[in-house]
């Protein structure tokens, strides 16, 4: 039985609790990545990460703006691909690398218009990272076999995405509407009758938003992990600030995971069923 809210009705209480509670600012990521005193890949790996990245090839996958591909060069790797496929967001990555000095560095790559420049790429990678992509891709399965062909044997892989689906604003609608939830309120149908008041792209349903949204759960990442052919070094969800516990409980992992994180590593020799190793730990975001 379906008991969310649609219709007349659904739609007047959505279109009201829109015009009160209005769009939430910090979804304009792009916007503040630039003006972060710390960068995202620092923020989501840590400050160790830098020493990992130096002096080795690295690839951002979803580099959009290319923030943050130009601070993996600033602190010391030896080349970075950046991967997007939006053309604005590659011309302005490319003009971030000049502004700043590295774009002998950094090179970006739409990997749909030049598949060539993709596949020179294949095994020569030491490290691939990606940043909130995993719940926007079609086909994760397929994007995580990309970055695997990617990497060199031992090369690593970090992984930092969110919020996914079951968590209070994982339906990503903060550019109309910060109402918690709203996506297991409101009909699908509904929400994007709402939203086309706000947002006239045409989409009707979550997967067709321009960058797309695959309704991606914490329990759905780990299997798509566990199903690969990587070797797990951590996957663990972080929970919303201050309720880690919630993250304990299978019962409540998914509404309270604010971010999903992994490091996976590509085997020295590819396994037909390996071993994995998993880390448990835990932290607040």
């Amino acid at each position: 039985m379906n008991v969310k809210l649609g219709g007349a009705l659904g739609a007047w209480l959505l279109n009201l609790a829109t015009t009160v509670a209005g769009p939430d600012p910090s979804h304009l990521d792009h916007e503040l990545e630039g003006k972060q005193d710390v960068s995202k890949v620092e923020r989501m790996f840590g400050a160790q990460i830098w020493s990992r990245m130096a002096g080795k090839t690295v690839v951002d996958f979803g580099a959009g703006f290319g923030f943050e591909a130009v601070s993996v060069a600033l602190h010391g790797a030896t080349k970075v691909y950046g991967l997007e496929i939006f053309p604005e967001a590659l011309e302005a990555a490319e003009k971030r690398a000049t502004t700043l000095g590295v774009s002998k560095i950094c090179e970006f790559i739409d990997p749909f218009s030049q598949p060539e420049r993709l596949e020179r790429l294949w095994e020569t990678v030491d490290a691939v990272y990606t940043l909130d992509s995993f719940e926007h891709f079609a086909d994760p399965k397929a994007m995580l076999g990309l970055m695997y062909r990617l990497l060199k044997p031992g090369g690593t892989l970090f992984v930092s995405f969110g919020p996914p689906w079951k968590h209070p604003f994982g339906a990503h609608l903060g550019h109309f509407n910060r109402m918690p939830w709203i996506h297991f309120t409101f009909r699908e149908k509904t929400i994007f009758e709402v939203r086309s008041r706000y947002c006239n792209d045409g989409a009707t349903r979550f997967e067709e938003v321009a960058q797309g949204l695959n309704r991606m759960t914490v329990a759905r990442f780990s299997e798509i992990v566990r199903d690969s052919k990587f070797e797990i070094v951590s996957l663990y969800p972080v929970a919303i600030k201050k309720l880690t516990p919630f993250t304990n409980l299978p019962l409540t992992r998914e509404y309270f995971t604010s971010v999903i994180q992994a490091e996976l590593v590509k085997p020295s020799q590819d396994p037909a069923n390996g071993p994995r190793r998993v880390g448990v730990t835990r932290t607040s975001a």
